[in-house]
This record gives C-alpha cells, structure tokens and sequence, in this order.
C-alpha cells in the first residue's frame, strides 16, 4: 500500500480496516480534491488505501471484511465504486451509519461502517436485515463521560500533569528570551508576521464573541491561569476556553462539560446547539492529538483529557499493558484519534457474524 512489501497470511477469517478519510472528511482541507470520485479513480489517500486494502482482501479471501470511514463514504460514486470493487471480488457489501453514544461509549462521534461478507458463505442470497440486528444491539442510554475518567489521585493522571506543567514553564522560557530578544530589536521579519497572526487569530474570537451577543471578558479567571500552566496551554486555547465557559447567549443552548479546543471559535460554539442537547455529558468526536478539555463537574478542575482516557472513551481497555509499551501521552491520543469506537465494531461484527453459514466454512 506504501510502496513496501508486506508479508502476508495465506487465509484470513476476519479483515478489518479504516481506509483514510482525508479525502471525504469535511475537517481536511485535502476533501475538495478528490471527494466525489476519490474510491473510483485511486486518486488520493482515500484512494490510495481503498486500493491497496483491496487487494488485501483479494489475496488472503476472508469470510469477513470490516471497514469504517466517515459518513460521506457511503454517498455518491464512491459508495457505487466500493460495491462494484468488492461484488467482483465475490463479496457482498452492506453499510450502516452508527454513532457511538448508542453503544456504550460517551462520544457523539458518527461513523460508516461497511461489512461484506464473501458471497459463498451466506446465510442467504436475499436482501439482509443486517443493519436491522445491529439496532436491536443498542444501548438505549449512553454511559456518561465520568465513569471514563481517571480519579484525582490517579498516579498516571499525577504524572501527565507534572508532564504538561513543565512544557508551561519551557515556554515561558521562550517567551523570556523572545522578549528579550524584541527589546534588543533582534527580530527577524519572518518572525513578526508569524506573532502579528497570532494576534489575528485571538482577535478573530472577539468577533465570534461579538457575533453571540457576548460581552468583552475581564482578566483571566485565576482558575483558568492554573488550568493553563498545569496543561501546557497556549493563549489562543486559553482565549477559547474562556469564551466556552460564559457559554453562547442563545437561549437555545446550553454548555457542555467538554469541549474540543483543537477547532476554531464557531465550530467549538456550535457544540453547545440543540442537536446536543440528548448527548449532555458525550466529548465530541475524537480526532488525533485532538485537545478535549474536561469541565467541572465532570471533573475537580479543568484539565485535559490525557491519552489513556482517550482510548477508553474509544472502548479501548487495558490501561496498564499500554503504559508498559512505553507511549507517550500524546501518541495514545493520537491512536485513541484513530482508532475504531470499540462498541460500534462488536455491535457490527456481531450482526455480521449471525448472518454467516458457519457450515459453510
């Protein structure tokens, strides 16, 4: 798939994969160019990792094929494309879009998923009930944020803080010598232009501000100054947080006990609409290195999310085998970004699974 010999197996009973969404995700910039056809013309990451991942499929012939991508996968011309792709492989191929607050997790995050079965091994020729099964396996409430999150007193969750207070203090660091260095005239035009946009940035909040009806702010809250330093946060996060704690004026909303910083004002802003309002107490959906900042009183004191509660808000257990491969927190919220919501796989796997022959195999 990357240029590189892969090694393998002859047979596969189950093969599951997320292909890149780079391509059909309206986050990524990349999405314009290859959206409506990406599937169908190879073009892209999108369809670059669909092709390679096919002939995967090809070569190793499971009885199962899991895959997730996001919603706008299966739309248009790339959806038509995945089944031709895989109906001439000798699969059939279903899809479902499912969130992950309906199965167990505390995330409001939205998902296709697509499951082909390998046409020999049905259960039947017919039109499959399969997204129908995989409803019934819902939970009928979401688990709340709080039972994923680690005690005060947590040893992991100490040193993660110790972590994200001493980046607060090399940066302040920098700042000295910057400051220093401004005083001295020693500044180079390229570094101007980079902190004039800064600024831009900040002030583009004042006018988010403006736009929700939103008085200007007073100083920083000192609980907010701490919630900085112990998370290594930068101004424009901090800008952001605050305008997320006053909340929006509109009498429609209400504000959420997390908020993703990653994104900007408006974004962030319309996480507190009515279309929430049933997931109160779910994170948003979870991106790699994204920077989910969780509020009293889910939590003592604001803070981030750390790598490990990351994934187990993605159903992803086993916190201290982990913590032996040596991650840093970062990398786990990265693959926490990445990795599948663990109750929409079982819940899919399952229903596809009833609908196989198990004589057949």
């Amino acid at each position: 798939m990357n240029g590189q010999e892969v090694l393998l197996p002859e047979k596969l009973a189950v093969y599951s994969y997320g292909f890149s969404c780079k391509d059909l995700s309206g986050l990524n910039n990349h999405s314009r160019a290859w959206s409506k056809d990406c599937v169908s013309s190879g073009q892209g990451s999108t369809g670059a990792t669909w092709k390679g991942n096919l002939e995967v499929v090809a070569a190793t012939r499971p009885w199962i094929v899991l895959m997730e991508n996001v919603p706008s996968a299966a739309k248009g011309r790339n959806w038509l494309q995945m089944q031709t792709d895989l109906e001439a492989k000798g699969y059939t191929l279903f899809k479902i879009v499912l969130n992950a607050c309906h199965f167990g997790l505390p995330q409001d995050r939205l998902r296709a998923w697509f499951s082909a079965i390998r046409t020999d091994v049905m259960a039947t020729r017919d039109d499959s009930d399969l997204p129908g099964l995989i409803d019934v396996l819902r939970i009928p409430q979401h688990l709340p944020l709080h039972r994923f999150i680690l005690p005060p007193g947590n040893t992991y969750l100490q040193r993660i803080i110790m972590e994200r207070s001493q980046i607060s203090v090399k940066k302040a660091e920098r700042d000295e010598k910057a400051a220093a260095s401004i005083k001295k005239g020693k500044v180079t035009k390229k570094k101007k232009k980079k902190k004039q946009s800064g600024k831009k940035w900040v002030a583009d909040h004042w006018k988010v501000r403006r736009l929700l009806d939103m008085p200007e702010p007073p100083p920083v809250p000192a609980h907010i100054e701490d919630a900085a330093f112990k998370n290594g946060m930068g101004d424009r996060e901090v800008d952001l947080l605050r305008i997320i704690e006053e909340g929006p004026s509109r009498p429609d909303a209400t504000v959420q006990p997390t908020v993703e910083l990653k994104h900007s004002a408006p974004r962030v802003v319309g996480l507190s609409g009515v279309k929430k309002k049933k997931y109160q107490g779910s994170t948003s959906c979870l991106l790699p290195t994204s920077r989910m900042m969780v509020m009293p009183p889910t939590v003592p004191e604001l803070r981030y999310l750390t790598g490990m509660e990351a994934l187990c808000i993605q159903g992803v257990g086993g916190g201290s085998r982990i913590q032996s491969h040596g991650f840093t927190d970062r990398e786990l919220l990265h693959l926490a970004g990445n990795a599948f919501s663990a109750g929409c796989f079982a819940a899919v796997f399952i229903a596809t699974l009833a609908h196989v022959d198990l004589s057949r195999l």
